[in-house]
């Protein structure tokens, strides 16, 4: 099962909207396309979770792998 995941731009900062579940299943997939945009030189990048009705550990983990490369790349 694939995450939808809306994507939308205020300003200089990148919102992602993932929607439905965000678990084991689908978070490499999630992981892939907010590394993708850390990779591409995002700086600024907000998850809104309130169209997610359940995250997992796994979800929990591309959150902090996300942080921690955009902190070493000088973004938030």
């Amino acid at each position: 099962m694939s995450v939808n995941v809306k994507e939308n731009r205020v300003g200089q900062v990148l919102v992602l909207s993932p929607q439905g579940r965000l678990d084991s299943i689908n978070a490499r997939e999630f992981q892939a396309l907010v590394m993708g945009h850390v990779d591409g030189g995002e700086k600024s990048i907000v998850v809104e979770l309130a169209n997610l009705g359940y995250i997992s550990s796994a979800g929990i983990r591309v959150m902090q792998l996300a942080s921690k490369a955009l902190k070493e790349a000088g973004g938030q």
